[in-house]
């Protein structure tokens, strides 16, 4: 069976290694991937930035007989390429454009919680500058205060500030990342109550009727340590932690992602793919910071590798919408913990290319998860796209008629192009150990400038 993965992160990365270490006999495609991703998979040139191009990439895969897509970032899902494959009879894990509504609008998903009973903080939405700052001014507004961006933002769109002059500040921050529209009627920022507790990473598979809790991760979206310095998409993720009994994590599933997707159906949407609450849990218990509407970035990398199931028959069940054909989902009882290696400049700008050394000497069992790498000893299909107004349902591709020459001077090293650039990860039957595992595995990559976070996991020690 011929699948895809959508996506060029790490988080697509450890979905490529998990379907390649399968028994299932695949073939195994990401597009556009990255240096990673090109060594288990086949990676294809096509880029997802835009929905044309989405659909672009939708009608390769049914021209090329794909029998399963798995779709990994939330963008090529808010254009609708779910949605897309199904039209197109592909199979696809991947909610649909009006299910992954979830995450890209946050005060949709705000009123949503509030209409279903779902756990959450108390919010308003403001629309347009004047109405932005008027908030932050009032005085009955009570700091800390939580500020977020309605739409999608890369992992910076949000903002804790104490007063309405880091308020003000925030705004500037997001508009300078594009997290805020330029449009005055455009900008919406969604105001919540600050939260005190510990952050924790609900995932689970779901086929629109029946949910399959993963285990819990915890995850670190502060840049520096001791959760300092600005936001990010996440810099290190670790499971289990201590901070989750059994019984709380059946309350989650019941009150958090039942409630959501029974909700969702209720409202005529079925929602069919991985569902992620991100979670504060406080003392009146679990409340919901935030949905995404696919597999975490970084929580994935330390998930894949305590899988058992095969990921492509977990695939498979929920596109036919019956998640019950796999049985009980199996994980490893080990721990995983990952460190993200990101550039000198991350999260505020991508750094030149760089060289990266070590990846050759690592010890047995170290994975190592790519995401900004590039190299060109890793070739790619290069589809013929024609032109952007083809009909989904007639784009011929092909692979380029001219592979890569090979030369004396051709520069084969793996060379780090991007913000975050790599996974580190360690699994051992302890969380002590596989801290240890990831952070030795880190000493011996060397690039130039790159920073990672020294307190991964540390608080469960």
């Amino acid at each position: 069976m011929k699948v895809l993965v959508v996506g060029s992160g790490a988080r697509e990365h450890a979905l490529v290694w998990k379907l390649a270490v399968s028994d299932g006999n695949l073939d195994i495609y990401c597009a556009p991937g990255n240096a990673g991703t090109g060594l288990p998979a086949q990676n294809v040139e096509m880029p997802i930035s835009s929905e044309s191009q989405c659909e672009q990439l939708a009608g390769w895969a049914f021209d090329n007989g794909i029998g399963l897509a798995i779709v990994g970032p939330e963008v090529p899902l808010s254009f609708g390429m779910a949605d897309s494959l199904m039209m197109l009879g592909v199979p696809v894990l991947g909610p649909t454009q009006a299910a992954a509504r979830i995450e890209t609008s946050k005060a949709w998903a705000r009123d949503f919680m509030r209409r279903r009973n779902i756990p959450s903080p108390d919010y308003s939405v403001e629309v347009g500058l004047e109405a932005i700052i008027a908030k932050l001014r009032d005085p009955a507004t009570k700091y800390p205060l939580v500020m977020k961006a309605d739409g999608l933002a890369g992992g910076k769109g949000a903002g804790i500030v104490q007063d309405a002059l880091e308020g003000a500040e925030t705004i500037a921050q997001m508009q300078a990342s594009g997290a805020l529209p330029a449009e005055d009627a455009a900008k919406k920022i969604v105001f919540e109550s600050y939260l005190q507790g510990v952050e924790v990473s609900a995932l689970a598979f779901t086929d629109g009727e029946r949910t399959a809790m993963m285990p819990p991760v915890c995850d670190y979206k502060r840049l520096l340590e001791g959760d300092q310095g600005p936001m990010t998409g996440g810099m290190g993720a670790y499971t289990p932690t201590r901070f989750v009994t059994p019984d709380l994590w059946r309350q989650v599933e019941e009150e958090v992602i039942r409630r959501t997707v029974q909700g969702l159906a209720g409202e005529g949407i079925t929602y069919r793919g991985v569902l992620y609450a991100g979670l504060m849990l406080t003392e009146e218990g679990p409340k919901v910071l935030e949905f995404n509407c696919r597999f975490g970035d970084p929580e994935t990398q330390v998930l894949m590798p305590l899988l058992q199931t095969p990921l492509e028959e977990i695939g498979l069940a929920i596109a036919a919408g019956d998640l019950s054909r796999v049985g009980e989902i199996s994980w490893s009882d080990k721990a995983a913990v990952g460190v993200v290696l990101a550039s000198s400049s991350y999260p505020l700008t991508d750094a030149a290319p760089t060289a990266i050394q070590g990846l050759d000497d690592l010890e047995a069992g170290a994975l190592v998860f790519h995401a900004a790498t590039k190299s060109n000893a890793v070739t790619a299909i290069q589809p013929q796209q024609g032109s952007p107004k083809r009909s989904l349902f007639s784009s011929i591709f092909s692979r380029s008629a001219h592979p890569l020459a090979v030369s004396d001077h051709l520069d084969f090293a793996v060379k780090a192009v991007g913000g975050r650039i790599l996974t580190v990860v360690g699994c051992a039957p302890t969380l002590a150990e596989a801290r240890a595992a990831a952070y030795r595995t880190v000493d011996r990559i060397k690039i130039e400038g790159a920073q990672s976070r020294g307190d991964i996991a540390e608080r469960e020690l």
